[in-house]
């Protein structure tokens, strides 16, 4: 008999803090409260078992109990919801200010306002402190209340005006955000045609040169320096926006407060930080944030999954590029639980990059069949071609894979189709040339000293591209170096 699942992973996307509030929140329901032992033989299941929860806890009208905990349960999420989003408790308290107000009830609507005035300055809410301040302008007019002081007034007005600058300094950072990242994603990784990318750079001023300027408000800064970001990776600058990076997570962390409403950007940021560090080879930097972001407690199931989807594969290219390959081995049963629990929610680009990483991590351990397997699972992805990098990077992969297992034939069919496709693509990365011709060459080869010498002459070829800032981004798709060590030290051998 198949049962309803709904109420198990309802309770699995619950975090810590959830499940606290949730208890707190049921002990002030009356009557029997049998559904808190259903609550918590639930959360101790790994996987749902109805007919054990049945046996051990003997509770009649069990699906009544089950849809009962369900219901509760989302009442306490939306109760948890209110307490903590700071616009929906303000939303609340502009509608109790209505009421208020159509009562005749003014002293009291005045100590809301003034209550709802200070939260809303308190966190930034600048449509919602214009809205209150509307509020106060009225009672003012109609002297309905005690804000005819001309201080008073003057002070409002001021509130107004602030309101307003700071609204339209975010208004203008977020339109240069969407003219920045449409950018990107029109064109990828492809020259960019002049004339446009003129249009950019006026798009963008003064953002992108001079100093920072005074921001009106706490989210101003973030999209600032987001933009800077941005904008210096794609124009492969990523010392700079390293540094772009660490001054947005500087500003996120200056004010705790309001970095808990705006989780999700610190997480985005952080990610950022990650991928250039990850460019610049600082692998003990990244190990850092790898840490902060595993031990952060995290409001909700969606920031969680943006946490897995940012670690998991820099965790895995942590450890290629560090050499520490058994580590990284003993990790991917644990990865493997995550992504069963987690795969259908994860964003694609996420998954792909975690899945060429794990590639790697098998090629350069000599394991190239488990290889094969993570890297059939990257060509059968539906949509695959549309990921141009990821794609070419796996039949790369699928060609160092067979020539590992020492299917030369194929290898010799899959280097023709690899070349066919580097010749549709317009194959931009020298990287990308290079390997087509490297691996022509060694199928070739069965002396040792020659392969010896292929090998190193290979891994010098790489080492300079490395140094050009527009070759390092084939690099973060699948650093070949690794493997050449891996081959110049076994035929140094012989």
């Amino acid at each position: 008999m198949a049962y309803s699942t709904d109420l198990f992973h309802l309770i699995n996307a619950m975090t810590k803090s959830e499940k606290r509030y949730f208890k707190l929140f049921s002990s002030f329901q009356s009557g029997s409260k049998v559904y808190i032992s259903l609550f918590n033989a639930i959360s101790r299941q790994e996987h749902y078992d109805e007919e054990k929860l049945k046996k051990k806890l003997k509770i009649s009208a069990f699906p009544t109990v089950k849809t009962y905990l369900y219901n509760l349960i989302l009442r306490s999420l939306r109760s948890q919801q209110l307490n903590q989003n700071i616009s929906l408790q303000l939303k609340d308290m502009l509608k109790d200010v209505e009421i208020l107000y159509q009562k005749g009830l003014y002293q009291q609507c005045t100590r809301l306002l003034a209550r709802a005035r200070k939260i809303a300055k308190q966190y930034e809410k600048h449509i919602h402190l214009l809205e209150l301040c509307q509020y106060e302008h009225l009672l003012t007019s109609l002297n309905l209340a005690p804000f005819h002081s001309k201080k008073l007034i003057e002070k409002g007005y001021s509130e107004v005006t602030q309101a307003l600058a700071a609204y339209d300094q975010l208004s203008d950072y977020r339109n240069k955000v969407l003219v920045m990242t449409d950018y990107i994603h029109s064109e990828g990784r492809r020259n960019k045609n002049k004339a446009d990318k003129k249009k950019l750079e006026n798009a963008l001023q003064p953002i992108i040169d001079g100093e920072p300027p005074v921001f009106l408000s706490y989210k101003a800064g973030i999209l600032y320096y987001n933009i800077r970001e941005l904008y210096e990776s794609n124009e492969l600058n990523y010392q700079k926006a390293y540094e772009s990076s660490k001054k947005y997570i500087k500003h996120m962390e200056s004010n705790p407060l309001l970095l808990n409403q705006e989780i999700n950007n610190y997480l985005v940021g952080l990610n950022n930080q990650m991928n250039r560090q990850q460019t610049l080879g600082l692998f003990k930097e990244l190990k850092a944030n790898l840490e902060k972001l595993k031990t952060m407690e995290l409001p909700s199931e969606t920031e969680k999954i943006r946490a897995i989807e940012y670690t998991l594969p820099k965790e895995v290219a942590y450890y290629v590029n560090m050499g520490k390959y058994q580590e990284g081995l003993e990790r991917i049963p644990s990865i493997e639980k995550q992504l069963k629990l987690y795969e259908d929610k994860m964003g694609k680009p996420f998954l792909l990059s975690l899945y060429a990483n794990i590639v790697e991590l098998y090629i350069v351990s000599d394991n190239v069949r488990k290889a094969l397997h993570w890297n059939n699972k990257i060509l059968n992805s539906e949509e695959i071609e549309t990921y141009i990098d990821y794609y070419t990077n796996s039949r790369l992969c699928e060609i160092i894979i067979h020539y590992e297992l020492d299917n030369l034939e194929k290898v010799d069919s899959l280097l023709k189709s690899y070349q066919l496709l580097l010749a549709k693509n317009k194959g931009e990365y020298q990287y990308e040339k290079c390997m087509l011709r490297f691996l022509k060459n060694l199928i070739n080869q069965d002396d040792e000293k020659e392969l010896l010498k292929s090998f190193k002459s290979m891994k010098e070829e790489l080492l300079e591209l490395s140094k050009d800032p527009f070759e390092k981004g084939a690099f973060y798709f699948f650093d070949l170096i690794p493997w050449l060590d891996k081959k110049i030290k076994k035929h140094s051998r012989k």
